[in-house]
């Protein structure tokens, strides 16, 4: 009897924790920031920026100090929905660690953006990152709330495996205006990889390329027979894909690339193909139904 009702708890709170989640998504709350770093006095230090979507003409209303007065900080933190009594965690799903600091303990601080303007707003993380994990926390994940929607060890690093050309699936790329000039042509040089990750196989093909900015990656995912992502990504003007993993190559290989379940009631996720100079990274679902979550990191230019 014992062990049933303790069963009966867990899943009740388990329903708490999804239920909760979905509300504060419902409401616009589910944001998802990132760890950026700064340098003060030839020191490197971490911060969460919260002023994304805020325009300047906005910003420049409030009363910015270097760090935010009372009244300053009371404006902010309602003006992007956030309360004293929440907490802020960071996920490290490298580290399969998740770090939780209360609002009210953070302080609010202004650092200059590219063009040295006192735009940026985040909360400061001076000192509750040990230098050595600062590189591994600046790829983590941020929400700020009541309970936090990660899935604990649940993701892993996609390391290719090359396969033969017959073995990539027979799916075209989704063409638009955009990517119309970088599909593939006949006479390109093309290599094939693959991946497998619980019951799902994923497949790249890449134009091979030395100058890594000039690959082309057409990444199809499925899951059994069923088609759950299709993907085309290119270098442009603002982005660029990332270094890949390989299957046989040097132990030192960082891993930029991965995948699973990062959300506790959301299915699986990919991240890490492109780095964007004039945006933020976004993370992409296995679930055609479900939308991208773009990273709230402020890359006003």
């Amino acid at each position: 009897m014992k062990i049933i009702l303790m069963k009966i708890n867990i899943l009740i709170s388990l329903l708490i924790i999804v239920f909760s989640l979905k509300a504060q998504e419902e409401k616009g709350k589910f944001n998802i920031y990132d760890v950026q770093t700064y340098t003060e006095n030839n020191k490197e230090n971490c911060f969460i920026i919260l002023s994304d979507g805020i325009g300047w003409d906005e910003i420049e209303k409030m009363d910015l100090k270097e760090t935010l007065t009372s009244k300053s900080r009371k404006t902010f933190l309602t003006r992007i929905g956030v309360k004293e009594s929440d907490s802020v965690f960071i996920y490290s799903f490298i580290l399969n660690k998740i770090i939780k600091f209360k609002v009210e303990d953070l302080p609010l601080i202004t650092r200059e953006d590219p063009y040295g303007g006192y735009d940026y707003i985040a909360f400061d993380l001076k000192n509750k990152i040990t230098k050595g994990d600062i590189d591994t926390y600046v790829q983590s994940y941020v929400f700020i709330g009541k309970q936090h929607p990660f899935q604990k060890g649940k993701m892993k690093p996609i390391i290719w495996k090359k396969i033969k050309k017959d073995q990539f699936p027979s799916i075209k790329v989704n063409v638009t205006d955009f990517n119309k000039p970088y599909l593939f042509k006949k006479l390109d040089t093309l290599q094939y990889y693959s991946f497998v990750n619980e019951d799902y196989a994923y497949f790249l093909k890449i134009k091979d390329k030395e100058d890594m900015y000039e690959q082309v990656f057409h990444l199809v995912i499925k899951q059994k027979e069923k088609i759950v992502y299709n993907g085309f990504f290119h270098s442009s003007e603002s982005m660029t894909p990332v270094p890949l993993a390989f299957q046989q190559k040097e132990d030192n290989q960082h891993y930029e690339q991965w995948t699973g379940k990062l959300f506790k009631s959301k299915p699986p996720v990919i991240i890490g193909f492109m780095n964007y100079s004039f945006n933020c990274s976004n993370i992409d679902f296995l679930e055609p139904t479900y939308n991208s979550v773009w990273i709230k990191c402020d890359a006003r230019h």
